[in-house]
């Protein structure tokens, strides 16, 4: 338990006197792709926590799971698909409502103040996914409680006012198509930060990737396989220098040759 919710917790074997807060995308914290993640960033020394502000109640994951079966249906298969994609899509309207972003904020934010205070985490970071990102973005505008962000394809992005809050470094892991967060978005994001603070934006574009890679990225597509672990190294290695206050220099050369995988922008 965290902030009052149940949470996944995954503990380093040396702590770095960091923590990372997981928000998980709309398929909640019992996804093992996310728990995956949370166990390598433990891995690397961060105490990671990934809270459950869905209330036990996330997307159903029969959606994501007819969406990528889609590509191997029959014809008759792909009818289906759709028609059973429509009913859980109308559904998602309901859902939101019943789960507002508001609340997930004040979650995070009590998280982030529990482990700071109960847990002897000197720097706390925020690693979203979709859903998440937004949570993300929103927790940058409060420095008083997390020190960087990481937003990976996020969703519900308000141009000006969500980027015109943030007041720490800000990372966004983008996907090359992404409805949620098209061309014209991410554009208006980074100029946005350019003009608030140089350097306090960053921005990594993955060509050939979708909405959702850095969590579920085919291990079948190598392409996708590789944009997926870099954007993972990428977040690692953005909170090593933005909570841990180190830079080593694989973690360095990883950054500075994202351009072999993503492009920085």
């Amino acid at each position: 338990m965290i902030a009052g919710v149940p949470c996944y917790t995954s503990k380093p074997s040396s702590f770095n006197g960091c923590a990372i807060i997981l928000a998980t995308d709309i398929f909640g914290y019992k996804l093992v792709n996310s728990r995956l993640i949370a166990d390598v960033y433990a891995d690397n020394g961060f105490l990671t926590v990934m809270p459950d502000y869905f209330r036990g109640e996330p997307m159903n994951i029969a959606l994501l799971e007819t969406y990528e079966a889609l590509p191997s249906m029959s014809l008759l298969g792909k009818l289906n698909g759709y028609a059973q994609l429509a009913g859980q899509i109308v559904g998602m309207g309901s859902w939101l409502k019943r789960h507002p972003v508001e609340y997930a904020i004040d979650v995070v934010t009590a998280a982030a103040a529990e482990l700071r205070d109960k847990h002897g985490a000197r720097k706390v970071g925020l690693q979203g996914y979709c859903y998440g990102g937004k949570v993300g973005v929103k927790m940058a505008a409060k420095p008083e409680l997390v020190n960087a962000v990481c937003s990976a394809h996020p969703g519900l992005i308000k141009i000006p006012e969500d980027i015109q809050a943030v007041q720490v470094p800000l990372q966004f892991i983008c996907a090359a198509s992404d409805a949620q967060f098209p061309e014209k978005t991410r554009t208006a994001a980074q100029q946005l930060l350019q003009q608030q603070s140089p350097g306090l934006g960053r921005f990594i574009l993955y060509p050939g990737t979708q909405h959702g890679f850095a969590v579920r990225g085919s291990k079948a597509d190598p392409a996708v396989d590789a944009a997926r672990q870099d954007a993972l190294q990428q977040g690692i290695g953005f909170f090593k220098q933005h909570l841990a206050g180190v830079q080593p220099p694989a973690v360095q050369a990883q950054a500075d040759a994202a351009a072999a995988v993503g492009v920085v922008l």
